[in-house]
């Protein structure tokens, strides 16, 4: 399988050939986030001149589309205006009467286009506010955008709304930013001292200002540069749906940073922790296991290095430094193996998302979202029992019935034996209806109390099987659930130190795939079965 850690990951970090390597350390010395008061852009096209590679191939990406001047760029707009001439009346101040906005009147387009795409405008007093309809780009057709009674209104205006997301260097006081979309500067830091130390230190820098090079730009696998972005909350001075004072390498949920909505916020989120905005993929994410997957392993006894592969996102940037100094892009000292105690984040967006990745063509519907895999594949590589003389994670073979004990033979689900068999992501990234558009959910729990909102998501049951109303189908979860762990709990307690090696392998199995039966109940009443016999459990 091709490894699923971003590529271009570390373009940031990457140097020319002649900037040579420096010390041998497990991750890169992380750069300290600059003051945003005295922080200075350089904009993408001076990073271009060292990276040109790496910016020809992000401008194509869907961060970098997500703000388009057309007066430049006028095929950017996708909408059809011989249509929606209701939903894109408005009266323009200044102007004797309403009338349907168009093309003429747009400034900017908002969004790649992926799904919808909205529209801003320049008002006479050079403010820009975002147009009051919508269009669906597979439709082409137009929606209404309304976000207040009137327009125009503050709810519309970019300067307060939007500009801190989908612009780079944007500054709140004048309205100005440095770059349209989400460019190098949003994620790696404000690039002006990398520019200029690396133009100081010329062709052959010396190991320390290769280091200090290196240690001016954000270069990790931290979710929080993309938690600045794909969260919902406030921030605290001016109560703005962004952050002002963070920037990559700081602490985006500071005090005086940014708040995250309260998950049991009825106005924001479903129930079971589901947002309900979008791009609250953050909030979802920090309350996952995925989130918490590093400070679980750091507390374990059994904790080792090995771990890493799945629990940290860190040991995939040694990953790429190492492929990279293979290649003769990174001269110096390999990395040091990463160690447990050196490791910083856990399974972060980038462990399964490349926002520099755009696939071919012929790739994209497999591979969407920008992820580096097809999204099983992706799951499946950690989510298998390793090998271990312990099943760890065992979700692959309890799953697709694969033998866990050579006593008793492989199952596999009715789910799995499916043509069109539903994936990991169908029942544990659930889609919710945003604006007309399903989004998949980053909390990774299965929805199993349903109907749940149902103007919105479905139980991860029912949305297949549709002739199951809510209540009945939680019933039979709940009830499969009970009888499973009920007679696993008899199987548990009758454990001795002289029980078979293959009984206690069955009875850790069914408790660390996690679903309780869920996955393929058939397989595992029949390892139950097997063990229980070995036992005298009845």
């Amino acid at each position: 399988m091709r490894s699923f850690y971003p590529r271009l990951l570390i373009l940031a970090g990457l140097l020319l050939i002649a900037f040579g390597g420096g010390a041998g350390v497990g991750l890169p010395a992380p750069a300290r986030a600059q003051n945003p008061e005295s922080a200075a852009y350089v904009g993408a096209a001076d990073c271009a001149t060292c990276h040109p590679s790496y910016t020809d191939i992000h401008n194509l990406s869907r961060h970098a589309l997500t703000l388009r001047d057309v007066t430049a760029e006028k095929s950017a707009i996708l909408a059809d205006f011989r249509s929606g001439e209701g939903e894109r009346t408005v009266q323009f101040p200044g102007e004797s009467g309403p009338r349907p906005f168009t093309a003429n009147d747009i400034a900017y387009v908002v969004g790649a286009g992926a799904n919808i795409q909205r529209y801003i405008t320049r008002l006479p007093d050079g403010s820009l506010m975002l147009l009051p309809a919508q269009i669906t780009t597979a439709r082409k057709t137009w929606q209404r955008y309304d976000l207040a009674p009137q327009w125009p209104a503050p709810a519309y205006d970019w300067n307060l709304n939007c500009a801190g997301c989908h612009s780079t260097g944007h500054t709140i006081a004048d309205g100005q930013w440095k770059d349209d979309g989400v460019q190098c500067e949003a994620c790696h830091g404000p690039g002006r001292l990398h520019s200029d130390l690396a133009r100081q230190a010329g062709q052959n820098p010396t190991p320390d200002q290769l280091t200090a090079i290196r240690t001016s730009t954000h270069l990790s696998a931290d979710g929080q540069v993309c938690g600045q972005c794909h969260s919902g909350g406030h921030e605290p001075t001016q109560n703005l749906p962004y952050p002002l004072a963070y920037r990559p390498g700081g602490t985006l949920l500071a005090p005086t940073t940014f708040a995250l909505l309260d998950p049991a916020d009825p106005n924001y989120w479903s129930k079971g922790g589901r947002a309900i905005r979008p791009n609250m993929q953050y909030n979802e994410w920090v309350v996952s296991p995925h989130g918490n997957s590093l400070d679980e392993l750091k507390a374990s006894p059994d904790a080792d290095p090995s771990c890493l592969r799945c629990h940290s996102a860190d040991v995939r940037v040694v990953s790429r430094l190492n492929e990279a100094h293979k290649a003769g892009l990174r001269r110096g000292e390999l990395p040091a193996p990463l160690t447990v105690e050196a490791a910083q984040t856990g399974v972060t967006c980038v462990a399964c998302h490349d926002p520099h990745l755009v696939p071919k063509e012929a790739d994209k519907a497999a591979q969407p979202f920008h992820l580096t895999a097809p999204a099983n594949d992706l799951c499946m590589s950690c989510h298998n029992d390793q090998g271990l003389e312990t099943p760890h994670s065992p979700v692959k073979e309890i799953y697709d019935g694969l033998p866990i004990v050579d006593e008793v033979k492989g199952i596999a689900s009715r789910h799995s034996t499916l043509k069109a068999a539903p994936r990991c992501v169908t029942c544990h990234v659930a889609k919710v209806s945003i604006d007309g558009v399903k989004v998949g959910t980053h909390n990774l729990k299965a929805v199993t109390t349903g109907p749940i909102d149902a103007d919105l998501v479905r139980s991860s049951c029912t949305g297949c099987h549709t002739n199951y109303a809510g209540p009945a189908m939680q019933r039979f979860v709940e009830t499969t659930q009970g009888r499973i762990k009920a007679r696993w709990e008899k199987l548990n307690a009758a454990l001795t130190p002289s029980s078979p090696a293959w009984v206690r392998r069955i009875v850790q199995a069914v408790e660390r795939d996690g679903s309780w039966g869920i996955h393929n109940p058939r397989y595992v009443i029949a390892l139950l079965r097997a063990a229980e016999g070995a036992l005298g459990v009845k």
